[in-house]
């Protein structure tokens, strides 16, 4: 973050509940059962979302949906591998 000019915001967002495990679950049970989990602190601008495997995306659609209800502008998605 620090050679891109960006600060990292490990607060940024947390897990709020709890969710089953997700493996084996198909992409809309993903999304209902990760509704709810993450809140974000109040956040600014454009935000990179790191995360080690995009499977379906859910994780990383929740995620990004509670970065904007809490003032992102944008968020875009980082992540290591693909399953």
């Amino acid at each position: 973050a620090r050679a891109a000019g960006a600060t990292y915001r490990p607060d940024a967002l947390r897990r709020v509940r709890e969710t089953p495990p997700l493996h084996g679950a198909r992409p809309g049970e993903r999304r209902v059962l990760l509704a709810g989990a993450f809140a974000a602190a109040p956040v600014a601008g454009c935000i990179i979302l790191v995360d080690d495997v995009l499977t379906t995306g859910a994780t990383a659609l929740t995620a990004a949906s509670a970065l904007r209800a809490a003032g992102a502008a944008e968020v875009r998605a980082l992540v290591v591998a693909r399953a």
